[in-house]
């Protein structure tokens, strides 16, 4: 390749690939002019090769760009011979090949993207995870069910039941690449919050108003609003108490998640920084990049804070 390229670099002076006629503004083809074609033919068979085994599982209609670009150079190659040796000011080798390297370089600027969007998926997963599974409440909810053991130990059974499954839902969330059931991650919250139960008894009212359940929202998303209004909101009460509700409903363009709770909440007028709660900020990066959905805050200062998760319709 690097000598074809030398020898048509070298041609205005060598005439040994292409002749230019500066009276006529044409091109006569010189006598080494075919290694043009056999060096495309080779680099033509390393695409198609290349193709097949690297992008094999790439999407069906990213697989007709290298399609059209194999037939776009055969076809000038078969033009070029049919021309001969009459004059033309550009082969159609030539335009063949700028436009298929355009094409085939948005082919390989996709796939890149593509794999750095999954990489980031990845690291993403995991971060959420480890910001899920914090150690405090590890912690207190063994405590609560060591104190069960002796108080009662078939609730200690249960108890232990739940936080398993709690925990085996954490772990599972690195293997959802995407989207999954509103009801399985409602299940997840769930078993969060009958854990926090057992440690604050009626201290924590949970009521729910779930009027669907037919979509889908990224995993983990949930439990981390759950979790930041019995903490920041509940607990955050003068005696400790309050209450949280999860609702659900549908609109015209999108899926509404609320949770509302009747905590302190806070001014308006300040700013909420995510940098403070961050279960909070990686579930507003996750609703944006799995599914373009996004999250509205509305709280005021003793009247509660309501977080709502929107979630667009598939179109």
């Amino acid at each position: 390749m690097g000598i074809n390229a030398a020898l048509y670099c070298s041609s205005p002076f060598t005439k040994l690939c292409f002749e230019i006629r500066e009276m006529d503004y044409a091109s006569l083809r010189g006598p080494m002019w075919h290694t043009c074609s056999v060096i495309s033919a080779i680099l033509l068979a390393q695409l198609v090769w290349q193709t097949i085994v690297r992008y094999r599982n790439m999407r069906k209609c990213e697989q007709l760009i290298p399609l059209f670009i194999v037939l776009m150079i055969t076809a000038s190659v078969v033009l070029d011979y049919m021309v001969g040796m009459e004059r033309q000011p550009v082969a159609f080798l030539t335009i063949s090949i700028v436009v298929g390297s355009v094409f085939y370089y948005t082919l390989l600027h996709l796939q890149f993207v593509r794999e750095h969007e999954r990489d980031l998926m990845a690291a993403q997963r995991i971060q959420l995870m480890l910001s899920q599974i914090k150690p405090h409440f590890l912690y207190n909810s063994l405590g609560a069910i060591e104190e069960l053991c002796d108080s009662d130990p078939q609730a200690a059974k249960q108890a232990t039941v739940k936080f398993a499954q709690y925990l085996r839902g954490n772990v599972n969330s690195l293997s959802e690449e995407g989207v999954i059931p509103f009801e399985k991650e409602l299940q997840h919250t769930r078993l969060y919050l009958e854990l926090e139960q057992i440690r604050f008894e009626d201290a924590l009212r949970v009521e729910y108003d779930i009027a669907c359940t037919d979509f889908m929202i990224p995993t983990l998303t949930l439990e981390p609003i759950v979790e930041n209004a019995v903490r920041h909101g509940i607990r955050g009460n003068a005696n400790g108490q309050g209450t949280v509700m999860i609702s659900s409903r549908e609109c015209e363009n999108h899926y509404e998640v609320l949770v509302t709770d009747d905590g302190h909440g806070f001014d308006p007028k300040t700013v909420y920084d995510d940098k403070s709660h961050v279960g909070i900020r990686n579930v507003r990066i996750r609703l944006k990049t799995v599914c373009r959905g996004s999250i509205k805050i509305e709280s005021s200062a003793g009247g509660g804070t309501t977080v709502t998760i929107l979630l667009p319709k598939e179109k």
